[in-house]
């Protein structure tokens, strides 16, 4: 058996607008989500009885969403799409499709579009990162993203 915790409380969410496109031919509109994150944890259990704090893990998870919240997620490696700043824009354009952003209402991302599966990948990236830098060793992990009710994607990692 393996000891594990799981964390997904109301107040790990955020508010975000995207769009994504399904193919050379097909973009949704803009349009948002109230994203919920839930993360899992397998560890070891240490001396006092707890594999990690509730509270540390809760926190690190609340920093990485606090820059996505009330923002448009906009990606940086689409193949057809070109994102780019502009004085305080971001311009954005895709085959003859133009929109024009507040740069300040926009969070630029390394992906290839702002999907629930490349999205929840990035966050599983910075939480492991987060976990690491803090010295927390666990022997697995998994991030969930919803975008909806019903509607999840996530990632599960083993170190």
């Amino acid at each position: 058996m393996t000891p594990w915790i799981r964390i997904s409380c109301s107040d790990l969410s955020f508010s975000a607008s995207h769009f994504i496109t399904f193919d050379a031919d097909h973009c949704e509109a803009v349009h948002g989500h109230d994203y919920r994150v839930a993360v899992r944890i397998e560890a070891a259990m240490n001396a006092e009885g707890y594999l990690v704090d509730f509270q540390l893990v809760r926190g690190i998870v609340r920093e990485l969403i606090a820059a996505w919240d009330h923002r448009l997620l906009l990606p940086l490696m689409h193949p057809r799409m070109r994102v780019a700043r502009e004085g305080s824009s971001v311009h954005v354009s895709l085959g003859d499709r133009r929109w024009v952003f507040p740069e300040g209402d926009c969070v630029l991302l390394p992906l290839a579009n702002t999907t629930a599966e490349h999205l929840s990948q990035l966050l599983a990236e910075q939480f492991r990162r987060q976990l690491a830098a803090r010295n927390i060793r666990i022997r697995a992990g998994e991030l969930e993203l919803n975008e909806a009710p019903g509607y999840a994607a996530g990632w599960s990692w083993t170190e």
